[in-house]
């Protein structure tokens, strides 16, 4: 066995899945809607052909089978440099619009500044469904369609929901998927669905049969023992993923958009946190530790903190990486070439940047909840608003170990942090819920946290 495939052995065996720098940050959601859009083409697919298998969220028993969109002229496109079929637009006006238009819907490339000059690095958001799309890349002046950037945290993801115990939570999860990733039939769904007709890899079986099924055994693998032959017990993190997305998708109000937004910051999220859940089960230590975050804009002893737990949990991805490579008889895996680890804590951190956990890509970064994740966060963990403490000390506190108000710090056992400090941080947490519609406060000074109508 070569030393990349005992390094790639040890993370998985660390963390139940594939997780690595190419798939952080947003890629990791891309991957998971594209698992997902795919199952539901092929859904549609085989019943039209009298076939009705479950095919959207399959049996854990079964590997995940699913068709793989490309997008690939569509995302040319935008590349500069790509060679396109520009006379499909009628004139040059209608090309710019087309153009201006799927700018609209890129999904951001985690920590790069410039514009990518190639297709397969051009991603669009998941929504409206028709947008969604696998992995690329072009191989010898060929399009082959396999992993590049998704990596298999999608995949992890994926696998969380389908082998969710609770069988009427993932009915409903299910159906509420499926809703969701059906075609639109909206003017801009037509248009990408137009798109995809000149793709050089298309979507769906034509005539000849030629677009078959793919079984994803990255994702077969994930949440499994080393051996396969056993799901991992799962970490609170794969409990918070199938009840976030489920009442993110069955919840009255939000619109499709708002549906997938949450699901693009909450799905990361919970990936990158299970990762460090994962490492310290490995450690024999507590899954969920207190993580504190700085809600505030300006220097402070919570900020120094948070800084510090940031520091303390990348080095316990590392130590988890390394004793597990000695436990596997791979210990020569630490005197080596230090890639196979720093990928994988590098999907923690960009990840965790990518959807508003971390501050800043590199330097000097701590904790925090930005606007977007704090939106995911109401719209996964709550069902009807509750007060401002609730949400601190039981939302925050006890279900997902952040800690923001003195009394979360005094239930998690953190007592060397000024009450002082720690009142000011929730002061400026009150302050982003109220900028992003997430607080109201009543006449007798109750501030309650939700979805307000």
């Amino acid at each position: 066995m070569s030393q990349a495939t005992k390094g790639r052995e040890v993370v998985r065996a660390v963390f139940g899945g594939a997780l690595y720098q190419q798939g952080r940050g947003f890629y990791s959601a891309l991957e998971f809607f594209a698992i997902l859009r795919g199952a539901t083409l092929l859904e549609k697919h085989e019943a039209e052909q009298g076939d009705h298998r479950v095919r959207v969220l399959p049996p854990r028993e079964e590997p995940a089978s699913y068709f793989r969109p490309s997008h690939d002229h569509a995302r040319r496109l935008l590349a500069t440099g790509e060679e396109v079929a520009y006379g499909v637009f009628r004139d040059e006006a209608t090309r710019r619009a087309v153009h201006s238009l799927l700018r609209g819907i890129e999904a951001p490339v985690p920590g790069r500044r410039s514009e990518p000059d190639k297709m397969q690095l051009r991603h669009f958001f998941p929504y409206p469904p028709e947008a969604i799309h696998y992995d690329t890349v072009v191989r010898r002046g060929k399009l082959s369609v396999e992993r590049y950037i998704f990596r298999g945290a999608g995949g992890l993801a994926h696998r969380a929901l389908r082998t969710d115990p609770i069988a009427t939570r993932l009915d409903a999860t299910r159906e509420g998927m499926r809703n969701l990733l059906s075609d639109s039939d909206s003017a801009v769904g037509r248009l990408l669905s137009a798109l995809s007709d000149h793709d050089d890899r298309k979507a769906l079986p034509g005539p000849d049969g030629e677009v078959q099924p793919f079984e994803d055994e990255v994702e077969w693998k994930s949440l499994r023992e080393p051996d396969g032959d056993t799901d991992l017990v799962p970490t609170q993190w794969v409990e918070l993923i199938r009840e976030g997305v489920h009442r993110i998708l069955t919840r009255d109000g939000p619109s499709d958009f708002e549906r997938v937004d949450a699901l693009v910051h909450w799905i990361p999220f919970c990936t990158a946190m299970h990762q460090l859940a994962m490492a310290r089960r490995w450690l024999g230590e507590e899954e969920l530790g207190p993580l504190v975050l700085d809600a505030g804009r300006e220097a402070s002893p919570v900020r120094d903190r948070a800084r510090r737990h940031l520091n303390d949990s990348m080095g316990l991805l590392k130590k988890a990486l390394f004793v597990a490579a000695a436990d596997m008889g791979c210990s020569e895996l630490t005197r080596g070439s230090s890639a196979w680890w720093k990928g994988s804590r590098a999907f923690f951190t960009g990840t965790l940047h990518a959807v508003g956990a971390i501050n800043a890509a590199a330097g000097r970064r701590h904790f925090v909840l930005r606007p977007q994740l704090l939106q995911a966060v109401v719209h996964a963990m709550i069902d009807e608003p509750v007060s401002f403490e609730v949400f601190s000390r039981s939302v925050l506190g006890e279900r997902l170990g952040l800690v923001a108000d003195p009394k979360s710090a005094e239930q998690l056992g953190i007592d060397d942090l000024s009450g002082r400090s720690l009142q000011n941080n929730a002061t400026q947490l009150l302050a982003r819920l109220d900028e992003v519609g997430l607080l109201r406060t009543f006449s007798d000074s109750t501030m309650m946290v939700g979805v307000h109508a």
